[in-house]
């Protein structure tokens, strides 16, 4: 992305103190400052446009995006989103027209190789092309909230509707994962078709999924699947493998470290010192580690590491809730060591914060070996 040398820094005035763009002459002396630079234009275009976050920019892919004359297309995950803006659609064509990616290369990739440009490069750009344009160097994450002010939440699109099948698989996923629907318990395609009132397509693409993730298992019986459960050496191998993973997120996390990332951090823990249910507190457990890898800018082991978790999460609910009533005698325990990594993260103290974090990942290893195979026992 390119910067072209621009007008003097206008002065702000004492009454305004906004950190984002809000007049539409700002937003036109940045798009003069991009008219020979495609890939800026282009990031631009869409981080006001779209109000996606930069980092959620930075890793789309070509084959995510499509245009026609008219509109822009992005898939996300099971999503699509069309959007319309003139602006947009221009910048997107002319990219296409320009450089002709392949379907894997990134939208915003470094010209020595298929990488993503990192959070931290594409902020320092970003503040470059408002000092051209004559504008405070506000940086990325005014961009989000020039999108904001320019879509108030009543002329915003609404969200896209997620396929039948996604949301099948989310409900049956999260009802696993919570204990909901025990281990061992038979999943009939007949009895899920009758329950979601819909064609046996969608259920089969559902179940197939968390046949994938390792949820459940073909049974004997055409048609039908059972929840599977996990044995010692699986659970080891899952612990060992999150272990690894987590670690190098952490590491990819702490070259993009964002300020708002600890200050989230910080929420999560002063709620999850007063939740009360096992699900709440497992939900801020689940949270505090999203949050805390949310700057590794890499989707792919962030989904991995999400799969490892859920079948952890599975395991905690069927086993370690029915032999504690629903409550932890361990969870103050828990909450002080993500608590001390916090801190350690405060005191930009990275070596010790993973070190507290891969010892509490390996305590949760034992207490769930521990605790999975004495609910085996006693079940027995």
């Amino acid at each position: 992305m390119q910067v072209t040398e621009g007008k003097e820094m206008k002065q702000s005035t004492k009454s305004d103190k906004s950190d984002f763009l809000k007049k539409e002459e700002d937003l036109s002396a940045i798009r003069a400052v991009l008219t020979k630079d495609t890939r800026g234009r282009l990031l631009f275009e869409l981080a006001i446009g779209t109000g996606f976050q930069i980092n959620v920019l930075l890793h789309l892919q070509a084959f995510q995006v499509s245009c026609s004359d008219q509109s822009v297309t992005i898939e996300l995950e099971d999503n699509k989103y069309e959007y319309t803006n003139p602006f947009l659609v221009g910048a997107l064509n002319g990219y296409f027209l320009e450089f002709s990616p392949d379907a894997q290369d990134y939208l915003f990739r470094k010209q020595s190789s298929n990488e993503p440009f990192s959070l931290s490069y594409a902020s320092n750009t970003i503040k470059k092309w408002f000092a051209a344009a004559g504008l405070p160097e506000y940086g990325a994450r005014s961009l989000r909230k020039t999108y904001e002010f320019f879509n108030p939440p009543n002329k915003r699109k609404v969200e896209p509707q997620i396929p039948i099948q996604k949301k099948i698989f989310n409900l049956l996923f999260n009802e696993i994962a919570q204990g909901i629907i025990p281990v061992g318990t038979r999943l009939t395609e007949a009895e899920l078709t009758k329950r979601f009132a819909v064609s046996s397509t969608p259920i089969r693409m559902a179940v197939a999924q968390l046949d994938v993730l390792g949820f459940v298992e073909s049974a004997s019986i055409k048609q039908t699947y059972v929840v599977k459960g996990l044995t010692q050496r699986e659970i080891w191998e899952i612990w060992l493998i999150r272990t690894q993973l987590e670690g190098l997120a952490l590491d990819l996390t702490w070259e993009n470290w964002m300020p708002e990332s600890t200050k989230a951090l910080e929420n999560i823990i002063s709620h999850w010192k007063h939740a009360k249910t096992m699900e709440e507190k497992q939900a801020y457990h689940i949270k505090f580690h999203k949050a805390l890898y949310r700057d590794a800018q890499a989707p792919i082991l962030m989904q991995f590491i999400e799969n490892l978790s859920a079948r952890i999460s599975a395991l905690n609910a069927n086993c370690f809730d029915q032999l504690h009533g629903g409550t932890s005698g361990e969870d103050d325990g828990d909450i002080k060591e993500h608590s001390e990594i916090l801190h350690a993260i405060q005191n930009h103290n990275h070596e010790l914060a993973r070190s507290l974090l891969l010892n509490s990942i390996s305590s949760g290893r034992d207490m769930a070996l521990h605790n999975y195979f004495r609910g085996f026992s006693e079940d027995r």
